[in-house]
């Protein structure tokens, strides 16, 4: 994966998707207040915040003095956030690319990709089987699960070196030498992909 920074905007080069800062409290409440804003003078009146008496003002488009206080206001609330960040956020949730949103609904729902993922998940979860997470998780005789070029691998810890520390080695096949460094695991640098653990003591 390869990121490339413009701005408050990254280019992920592996999907090509820009991708943008996540918008703070700040801008959420800035794109709030522009949207209630355009959305009161549609109306015909001012907003809340705008108005000197309790029972509002109306607003008059033709109104030059109105025109200008308005647009004052929006410059002030714009000043305080970045609708820009918001904007772009919701956008990127919205491309298809990114496989975060359910792309044929009309409603805010997760991709069915991700759906099925956390299905799986929790499956996983139920049988017992957890990842990997840290050094020192892993006991003689656990069972383990994770894949090796692409190919399932299912065995059992036979020996744990150096345990719970950077260089914790787990050996799985003493006869043939065939082991992982947890830490390599963990950062994606060992040949042994998505490794989990099933406790033998939890399994009992």
């Amino acid at each position: 994966m390869i990121l490339v920074l413009y701005g408050d905007y990254f280019m992920h080069g592996k999907i090509g998707l820009m991708l943008t800062a996540k918008a703070s409290e700040d801008d959420l409440q800035c794109a709030d207040q522009i949207v209630f804003t355009l959305e009161a003078i549609e109306r015909g009146h001012l907003p809340d915040e705008m108005c000197t008496q309790e029972i509002g003002e109306s607003f008059d488009v033709e109104n030059a003095a109105q025109c200008q206080q308005v647009v004052r206001h929006l410059l002030d609330v714009a000043s305080k956030g970045s609708i820009g960040r918001a904007v772009m956020g919701m956008r990127l949730l919205f491309d298809p690319r990114s496989a975060v949103l359910a792309p044929d609904s009309d409603v805010l729902e997760l991709h069915p990709k991700l759906v099925q993922a956390l299905q799986g998940a929790e499956q996983v979860k139920a049988s017992g089987w957890v990842s990997l997470s840290a050094p020192g998780q892993i006991q003689p005789g656990d069972f383990l699960s994770f894949t090796v070029g692409g190919s399932p691998v299912c065995a059992t810890a036979r020996q744990v070196l150096f345990a719970g520390t950077d260089r914790e080695e787990i050996v799985y096949n003493r006869q043939r030498n065939h082991y992982f460094i947890t830490a390599m695991a963990l950062d994606g640098s060992s040949s042994h992909k998505d490794v989990f653990v099933r406790s033998m003591a939890k399994a009992r």
